[in-house]
C-alpha cells in the first residue's frame, strides 16, 4: 500500500507540473500504470486514486476521449455494490459522461467491456442503472454507443 500511495504521490506531482493543457498530450504515458490500479489496491489507495481522477482527469473534458476506454474500466472496477466508492464511482462515471457527451462515453464503454472481461460485470450495472425503462429506447439510443456491434458483443458474451 505505501508503494501504491507513493506513486500516486508522484503522479500529483508530474500532472501539476504538466498542467491542463500538456496532460491530455501526454497522457498515454501514465494510462498503463494509473487506470489498472483500482484493480489491485485498498481502501486508501482506491480513495487517493478517485482523488486523482477527480483532480485531474475529470477537468480534461473531451481531451480525455483518447484514453477514455481505460480510464472508463480503471473507474468501472470501482463500482461494486455495497461499498463505500459505488457512489462515488457513479458519480465520476456520470461526470465524463457530461463531459465527453453520451455517444463517446457508450462506445468507449462497451469498448472497454469488450477489451476487459474483469468490467463487465460493472459496467451492465452501471448501464441498467442509467436506463429509464419509461423512456422509449429510441430516446436513449446513445447507449448503444457509436458502435453497435460492441454491445451486440457484450451481449452475446454475458450470456
Amino acid at each position: 500500500m505505501g508503494v501504491h500511495l507513493k506513486a500516486l504521490e508522484t503522479y500529483r506531482q508530474i500532472f501539476d507540473i504538466l498542467g491542463p493543457h500538456a496532460l491530455p498530450k501526454l497522457l498515454y504515458l501514465f494510462a498503463v500504470g494509473l487506470f489498472p490500479l483500482m484493480d489491485h489496491c485498498g481502501i486508501k489507495v482506491k480513495t487517493e486514486l478517485f482523488n486523482i481522477f477527480e483532480q485531474y482527469l475529470l477537468p480534461l473534458g473531451q481531451n480525455l476521449r483518447p484514453a477514455l476506454p481505460g480510464f472508463l474500466a480503471g473507474v468501472l472496477l470501482g463500482l461494486e455494490e455495497g461499498t463505500e466508492f459505488y457512489e462515488r464511482s457513479l458519480s465520476v462515471l456520470d461526470r465524463v459522461c457530461e463531459g465527453v457527451g453520451e455517444r463517446a462515453f457508450f462506445a468507449c464503454l462497451w469498448q472497454a467491456v469488450l477489451g476487459s472481461p474483469s468490467v463487465r460485470l460493472p459496467a451492465m450495472l452501471y448501464v441498467n442503472a442509467k436506463f429509464d425503462k419509461s423512456r422509449t429506447f429510441d430516446d436513449q439510443i446513445a447507449i448503444v454507443g457509436d458502435h453497435v456491434n460492441h454491445m451486440v458483443s457484450f451481449e452475446l458474451f454475458s450470456c
